[in-house]
């Protein structure tokens, strides 16, 4: 897949003013700039940074704003070639008003772009004295959509519920360092697009609520402030959903959509609706589309109503919190709709591959202010609703916002996996406040007024509110997908792939399902999990046929607390996959009513001996009843830990804290559900645990971008046991894990890291690995090789140079070119061919005692344009091939030491340059202009030597081909 993501480089980059841009009206003027902390260097009459929506395969909008009203211009290319074309808004841009200031709203579409394809861009104001309005910043970069069909890797990124200046509550206008921190995080993610899931603009989405880049303060400038949507919107295209908050015509004219509208048949704009639910008649934004990229299929669906007009509508059994969800679903999910007819005809016209819905009102949601959408919900008996229309068309997963929360859900039967991902910005808000739903397998939220985190299913509780603002990072691949959930700070929580394969095997029986009654009013049912030839999804249960609750795989035991002590029911556990593959196993619970009533003895003997630092084992003697006991329960400071059969009379307690003393009942129970008093208590204490686990591998990267880098080390060991491994970056802890690889999502491109991992016990006994070194990619970078793949795989001819692991830069590896004579080489064929590029290489000299080439730049036919390289003394010198001219620089490049090489040329006949620096400084004499490079553009690297006769052992590392100054 070509490179995508944001291009906004380092402080290098930023501080390189670049070169005006040459369009077809004339020569670009660079102006004054203003003091933008998005943006150094750019022109003050810039007050919108452009940012980019309706992303096709073949065009995409960029929209921006300004001071004055002009005609926009954008140039634009393949990446390295910025003005091949440009094109000219249709007409003036359109003034706007931003907290009583006028400002000019500018928007042109980029069309006739080839698939998956990365682009640069630049905008000006266009005229006869044209001013570039990035000024020195430089150009972003983004990526056309695959074409459908394709298999390529997908990455985006999904939140919902921001801009916000209120700063989580504080109601002061300063920036909400939160919605910062994700909005960073989504620019450094590599996703190719953003999806928006509602609400953005608090409280109202007006244009004030956008806002710009210049105005702040309290609900000012939440979306298009300079450090929120400035940065990420200039290269990751968004596509938008709509919200209860901002119902008007500001959120459609902000996210122009028009093509993907088009494609899809779907609506885009402003539409009458008469009086629904005894509201009152007007006209509201209204849209839903969809969009196809390689094998999936994206549907932006309209699953909102303005909190202000919700007539007689009373919520049903919800109340008044669900009124507008009430209005919505008769608005756009009746089933005579057109939204629904449209969503109904597209889904089948689209029957195979993956879908997945984005809509507003959460499906699911533990926020007792922002509860569950029962209007839209397939539940048993209903029929008709937008989750069953869904469900029933093979859609899979469904992200919803609404609720300033993270909560993932499995789906019930007949429903959809669905996550709320509210966390964008908006203030955020507990979780559980009415109970969680067995349906909640991870959920967490934040309460402002007590200053406490709170959570759901098998999330642990927040330690601090950065934790509840998060994006969510999605990857397709093949019939795989994978959430990965990154909060403010950067740390990943809650991963899950799912394998959506076509699937026909059902998944084995739950086992061991047993049935015990704790009191007279409920049934404990527990089971062993169920196998699958993909995975198990969820564990349905029924009670004498009628559906009661949905679990979590990771969920093995239910209780029924709402039975008849005297009446016998049959339970049934169903285990099932994602493709709705179900299979069960039923249990019988009898009631008192049945005839017996005597409870079994109580259980005599109960001992309780210490194993170790982390297990007791108990024994007992065995109770008696007069049918026959079914089966032992066992209690731990009270509450029941496990159940066991009939015959059974002893058990092990394990995964305890060492050193810690423990007190057990044991009670028996029959087939009518009748218990025994408990048995005499029983205490025993965990030998403590001083022994830290074995020191874990030192890190190995496996992958690294500008973006991330990926690690995998070797176990460690321990007598207890590992409970997870905290990843250490430059000493400072950024995340656990529980397995031996992690992925550090929150890195800057061109920027050098250490990490280790430190091994922890449940005694907090620790052991620190050793640290590996690496230095992440310039974004934008069309080429990176680190050589961590241990191999020279990413290059396309490789002669006599090798991969080694004795002399590296970052990492564990890099190339090391060792000659006597021979030619030690590998060539590089690029994405695309451009005319003015950027190469870099670390080098190690061992010895040298002829010259030796470093990196060069070739033409698509193989032929060398440019070689940076030692000459026989050790000085960097250039040696332009096209034109058989040889410049011999001034600086020395010691032995025994790594030095960063940097080649930049661009080709342009007789008007080419070219220069090269060395740590970061421009060699003397090697800074050449008019120089004749030809004009064929660079198409290939070239890195080592091609000649032989010479004699040099020289490593390279971290090699980089960018179209932005390195």
């Amino acid at each position: 897949m070509p490179l995508h993501g944001s291009c906004i480089p380092g402080p290098r980059g930023l501080t390189r003013i670049l070169a005006a841009v040459t369009l077809a009206a004339g020569a670009v003027a660079v102006v004054p700039t203003a003091a933008q902390a998005a943006l150094p260097a750019a022109s003050s009459l810039l007050t919108r940074a452009p940012y980019l929506t309706d992303l096709t395969a073949g065009s995409v909008q960029v929209t921006w704003a300004t001071k004055s009203q002009v005609r926009g211009v954008v140039s634009y290319g393949p990446a390295g070639n910025c003005s091949a074309k440009s094109a000219t808004a249709a007409t003036l841009a359109n003034p706007i008003t931003v907290n009583g200031v006028t400002e000019y709203n500018n928007s042109v579409k980029l069309s006739g772009l080839s698939a998956g394809t990365a682009y640069c861009y630049r905008i000006s104001t266009g005229g006869s004295s044209p001013v570039d309005l990035l000024g020195g910043n430089p150009s972003p970069v983004f990526t056309t959509l695959d074409p459908p069909g394709g298999t390529s890797p997908l990455t985006f990124a999904v939140f919902g519920d921001w801009g916000d200046t209120t700063n989580s509550g504080s109601n002061t206008g300063a920036t909400n360092v939160n919605q910062a921190g994700v909005l960073s995080k989504v620019a450094a993610s590599g996703a190719r697009f953003a999806v928006s899931v509602g609400d953005l603009g608090y409280p109202g989405g007006s244009q004030t609520n956008y806002g710009d880049l210049n105005q702040t303060g309290v609900n000012i400038s939440g979306v298009f402030g300079p450090k929120y949507w400035a940065i990420p919107g200039m290269s990751v295209p968004a596509y938008v959903v709509s919200g209860n908050h901002g119902q008007n015509a500001t959120y459609l004219n902000n996210w122009p959509s028009a093509a993907v509208t088009a494609a899809s048949g779907g609506t885009y704009a402003m539409v009458q609706y008469p009086s629904i639910d005894g509201t009152t008649p007007g006209t509201y934004p209204t849209s839903y589309y969809a969009v196809t990229v390689d094998g999936v299929r994206l549907y932006m669906l309209d699953a909102a109503w303005g909190n202000s007009n919700v007539g007689t509508a009373t919520g049903g059994a919800c109340g008044s919190h669900c009124a507008i969800y009430q209005v919505d679903h008769d608005a756009h999910w009746a089933a005579s709709s057109a939204q629904y007819q449209w969503l109904q005809a597209d889904l089948a016209a689209h029957p195979g591959g993956l879908k997945l819905a984005f809509f507003h009102f959460p499906l699911r949601s533990d926020d007792a202010t922002e509860p569950d959408d029962t209007y839209l919900q397939n539940t048993p008996g209903s029929s008709g609703s937008l989750e069953q229309l869904l469900a029933d068309h093979g859609v899979k997963l469904v992200f919803n916002g609404h609720a300033h929360i993270y909560q993932r859900n499995v789906a019930p039967p007949g429903g959809v996996t669905s996550y709320v991902t509210g966390g964008g910005g908006g203030q955020a808000i507990p979780v559980g406040g009415h109970g969680c739903r067995t349906t909640d397998a991870y959920a967490v939220g934040w309460s402002y007024s007590k200053g406490r985190g709170s959570a759901c299913g098998a999330a642990p509780v927040p330690a601090t509110d950065a934790q509840v603002y998060h994006f969510l990072k999605v990857t397709v691949s093949g019939s795989r997908v994978s959430v990965v959930p990154t909060d403010s700070t950067g740390a990943t929580f809650d991963p899950v792939t799912y394998d959506l394969s076509p699937d026909s095997t059902p998944p084995s029986a739950p086992t061991g399902v047993t049935a015990s009654r704790p009191g007279t009013s409920s049934v404990a049912l527990s089971w062993g999990a169920a196998t699958d030839n993909l995975a198990v999804s969820a564990y349905d249960v029924y009670r004498n046929g009628v559906y009661l609750a949905t679990l979590p795989p990771t969920t093995l035991a239910y209780t029924d607390a709402t039975i008849t002590g005297t009446d016998t029911y049959t339970y049934t556990v169903t285990a099932r996959d994602l493709a709705g593959n179900a299979t069960p196993a039923t249990v019988q619970s009898r009631g008192s009513g049945a005839g017996d009533t005597a409870p079994p003895s109580a259980p005599t003997g109960l001992a309780a001996t210490p194993g170790g630092t982390g297990s007791i084992g108990l024994s007992w003697n065995a109770a008696t009843d007069n049918v026959g006991v079914t089966g032992y329960t066992i209690t731990r400071g009270g509450a029941a830990v496990a159940t066991v059969g009939g015959s059974v009379t002893s058990w092990t307690d394990t995964g305890l804290t060492p050193g810690t003393t423990y007190t057990y009942t044991v009670t028996a129970s029959d087939a009518a559900g009748n218990v025994s008093a408990p048995s005499s208590p029983a205490s025993a204490s965990t030998t403590a645990d001083t022994t830290s686990p074995t020191v874990p591998g030192t890190p190995v990267v496996t992958g690294v971008s500008a973006s991330q880098v990926t690690l995998s080390w070797a176990a460690s060991t321990d007598g207890v046991g590992v409970v997870r491994y905290d990843v250490l970056r430059d000493g400072a802890v950024i995340g656990s894990a529980s397995g031996t690889t992690f992925t550090d999502s929150s890195v800057g491109p061109a920027t050098a890291y250490r990490y280790a991992v430190r091994a922890y016990d449940s005694a907090g006994n620790f052991s620190t690995s050793g640290t590996v070194s690496i230095t992440t990619p310039a974004v934008g970078a069309q080429f990176y090789d680190g050589f961590e793949t241990g191999n020279l795989s990413q290059w396309t001819t490789v002669n006599g140079l090798a991969v080694q692991p004795d002399v590296v830069h970052t990492g564990g590896y890099a190339a090391r070119e060792t000659s006597t004579g021979t030619a030690t080489y590998a060539y590089r064929t690029l994405p695309s061919s451009s005319t003015e590029l950027w190469a870099q290489a670390w080098l190690f000299v061992t010895s040298r005692s002829t010259s030796a080439n470093v990196i060069g730049f070739r033409a698509g036919t193989g032929a060398s344009i440019v070689n940076a390289y030692l000459d026989s003394n050790g000085r960097v010198s250039l040696r332009n091939n096209a034109a058989g001219v040889t410049t011999y620089g001034t600086t020395v490049v010691p032995n025994g030491s790594w030095h960063r090489l940097v080649l930049h040329a661009v080709v342009n006949g007789t008007a080419s340059s070219v220069d090269v620096s060395l740590d970061g400084v421009a060699v003397p004499g090697l800074t050449l202009t008019g120089q004749n490079l030809g004009t064929a553009p660079i198409a290939r690297l070239q890195l080592g030597e091609t000649s032989t006769g010479r004699t040099y052992d020289i490593a390279l590392d971290d090699v980089t081909v960018s179209a932005s100054p390195l």
